[in-house]
């Protein structure tokens, strides 16, 4: 299981895009590097881009409510675009599209 994660951007607006799988193995690497952009950027504004995003449990989607709790409670926001299919079902399954701004 592997995960890549990207990040671009500059100011407090960012893109992060994950590839791989976001699973119970990989959930720390993802949420250590938002847990730093949410830390360095006033707000944080952070688009998650999941286009190659294949997999994600529910370890993974902890790591996501918990990167959006912190980005609101910074005055930002985290949004989830380009959601790969499956990702999609599991966000839809436990009521989480609020994320991807649709509801």
């Amino acid at each position: 299981m592997f995960l890549k994660i990207t990040s671009t951007g500059t100011g407090s607006r960012r893109v992060v895009r994950l590839e791989g799988e976001l699973d119970v193995t990989t959930a720390n690497s993802l949420s250590t590097e938002l847990a730093g952009l949410i830390t360095s950027t006033t707000p944080p504004r952070i688009v998650l881009d999941l286009s190659a995003l294949a997999f994600c449990d529910s370890t993974g989607l902890g790591v996501l409510i918990t990167a959006a709790h912190e980005c609101h409670i910074a005055g930002g926001w985290l949004r989830l675009d380009n959601v790969h299919p499956a990702v999609e079902r599991l966000l839809t399954i436990t009521g989480m599209t609020e994320l991807t701004g649709r509801d």
